[in-house]
């Protein structure tokens, strides 16, 4: 399945940054980036589960 991950994090202190780190790194592992916090994925039933635990 093809899907495209969008998200918004804010960064105004230190655990946004570090929860912004976590979600991009997550959204690399299984996709690639396409702007700065969109991702496209193409993953199968068990990676997208697998993903969605991540986020």
């Amino acid at each position: 399945m093809f899907i495209l991950i969008a998200y918004d994090v804010a960064t105004s202190d230190k655990a946004g940054a570090r929860r912004l780190r976590r979600v991009a790194r997550a959204c690399q592992d299984y996709g690639q980036r396409v702007q700065n916090s969109v991702f496209e994925c193409h993953v199968d039933a068990h990676q997208w589960t697998l993903l969605r635990d991540r986020l």
